[in-house]
């Protein structure tokens, strides 16, 4: 499961940014998530709502928002939601498309709280 390693480097990094800006508390983190990636979004909120237990991201919540794959035909132009299983045009069939988006994965947002009795 890697969705575990995945939270432990979340957190790694909210409270690096966290401490670089001397902020006590992180209250939101946000994390879009392709669609074409093989995460769960459960599993890595679960996985993060464990390991961040004795942080200072203790009382912190998760987001975790899907972004759409999407692909474009370099044969038709055609630009279009790929649909899985199937990876492929959906006005001409043509198996070789680009995708171009659905397989990110990045932290896209940190929100900070500055006040120390939260």
């Amino acid at each position: 499961m890697h969705e575990w390693a995945l939270a432990s480097e979340i957190i790694k990094i909210a409270v690096k940014e966290a401490e670089s800006r001397n902020a006590p508390r992180v209250a939101e983190i946000e994390v879009k998530v392709g669609a074409l990636n093989s995460i769960v979004k459960e599993q890595l909120v679960e996985a993060f709502d464990i390991a961040k237990l004795e942080t200072m991201l203790e009382g912190t919540e998760i987001r975790v928002l899907e972004v759409e794959a999407r692909g474009r035909c370099p044969k038709c132009g055609n630009e279009f939601k790929i649909e899985l299983p199937f990876i492929c045009c959906s006005k001409c069939g043509n198996m070789d498309i680009s995708v171009e988006s659905g397989e990110e994965m990045h932290l896209s947002r940190i929100v900070l709280d500055y006040d120390e009795e939260s």
